[in-house]
C-alpha cells in the first residue's frame, strides 16, 4: 500500500466513525434570547449598545420541540448587549401573532420607542458571542433576527 491509499482509507474510517453522530444531531438546534427592559441605550453610527434588566436564555433542542432544555441567566446589574443596526430583522407583535420584515436601521427606532415607553423587549439573537466578564453578568454581541414591537398589530 502506498501513502495515498493509507490516507484515503484513514479518511474513510474517520468519516465512518463520526457518521452516527451527524445523524444523531440532526433535528437539533440552539436559540438565544434576551428579554427585559432597557436601562441604557446608546447608538453610535451602525452600532447599538444597551443594557437590559432581565434575562438571557439559551434554548437547546436535541430532537424537536418536545426536547427543549433551557439555561437562563439573570443579572441585577443588567446584561450588556452590542448589536448592529444595519441588518434586516423581523418585528413581531408582543403576542407573537403578527410579524413584519423591517429594513436595516429600523432596529434603532424600535429600541428607542421601547425605552420611551418603558416596556419590555424580547430579542432573538443569532451569531451570539457571550462573555462573562466579571463571572456574573454576561455581555452579548450578536445579530438581532427578531424583536417584539408592542405597536405592531
Amino acid at each position: 500500500m502506498n501513502s495515498r491509499t493509507i490516507r484515503s482509507n484513514s479518511l474513510l474510517l474517520f468519516l465512518a466513525l463520526f457518521a452516527p453522530m451527524v445523524v444523531f444531531a440532526k433535528g437539533g438546534g440552539v436559540g438565544f434570547w434576551l428579554e427585559g427592559t432597557i436601562s441604557d441605550l446608546r447608538v453610535d453610527g451602525k452600532v447599538i449598545e444597551l443594557v437590559v434588566k432581565g434575562r438571557l436564555w439559551l434554548d437547546q433542542y436535541l430532537g424537536g420541540p418536545e426536547s427543549r432544555q433551557a439555561i437562563e441567566f439573570e443579572c441585577k446589574k443588567g446584561i450588556a448587549g452590542r448589536f448592529s443596526s444595519d441588518q434586516q430583522f423581523f418585528a413581531m407583535s408582543a403576542d407573537g401573532g403578527a410579524g413584519a420584515l423591517r429594513s436595516p436601521g429600523q432596529l434603532k427606532e424600535l429600541l428607542q420607542r421601547v425605552v420611551e415607553r418603558g416596556t419590555k423587549v424580547k430579542l432573538e439573537l443569532q451569531n451570539a458571542r457571550i462573555d462573562f466578564r466579571d463571572w456574573q453578568c454576561p455581555a452579548v454581541t450578536a445579530d438581532v433576527i427578531r424583536a417584539t414591537d408592542v405597536d405592531l398589530k
